[in-house]
């Protein structure tokens, strides 16, 4: 098991050679639910095992929609909102997001 070669090599045709700024690593067992957050670099998602489902939102509606913390704030990255419990009274530009995923 394992990447095998063909792997990154798809990688490669499909990105070219990306200069990388930051790399992470997030593992997490059966179940584990994220929240709602903006990503500052561009992604490269590789799920090695069982599945994922992700909703995502364009960019310009997703910051205006799912409501950041303020900038320095210790959660700047985060939504204010909670998807899975959507307040539309206090947040009602929530109602506007079209996600795909």
């Amino acid at each position: 098991e394992g990447l095998g070669r063909a792997v990154w090599r798809e990688l490669h045709e499909a990105m070219g050679l990306p200069t990388w700024f930051r790399s992470q690593l997030f593992v997490g067992p059966a179940g584990t639910l994220g929240c709602a957050h903006f990503d500052q670099y561009d992604n490269v998602f590789l799920q090695v095992r069982g599945s994922k489902r992700m909703l995502i939102f364009e960019p310009v509606a997703g910051a205006r929609g799912l409501c950041p913390f303020p900038v320095h704030h210790p959660y700047d990255q985060r939504a204010r909102v909670d998807l899975e419990a959507p307040d539309f009274a206090t947040f009602p530009r929530l109602g506007e997001l079209r996600g795909a995923g």
